[in-house]
């Protein structure tokens, strides 16, 4: 499973009511992006994701300066 689709499952696994639009110009990747829907992370497999991800401290401002004009 590449980590596109391990990202994607890995989302959906979040909540029933999340929903992912992915990008891709390969049809080889339109499919497995496709079939990520069927993908199913075991609770260990999402624990450790979560794991790493957590391990990380946001930081910076959400929006640049220039952005924050535009709202």
């Amino acid at each position: 499973m590449h980590v596109g689709k391990i990202t994607l499952a890995w989302v959906l696994s979040k909540s029933a009511q999340m929903y992912v639009i992915p990008g891709t110009t390969s049809p080889d990747r339109l499919v497995e992006n496709i079939d990520a829907g069927k993908a199913e992370l075991s609770a260990e497999e999402v624990e450790e994701i979560d794991g790493v991800i957590n391990s990380f401290k946001a930081s910076g401002e959400r929006y640049p300066p220039g952005m924050k004009k535009a709202f």
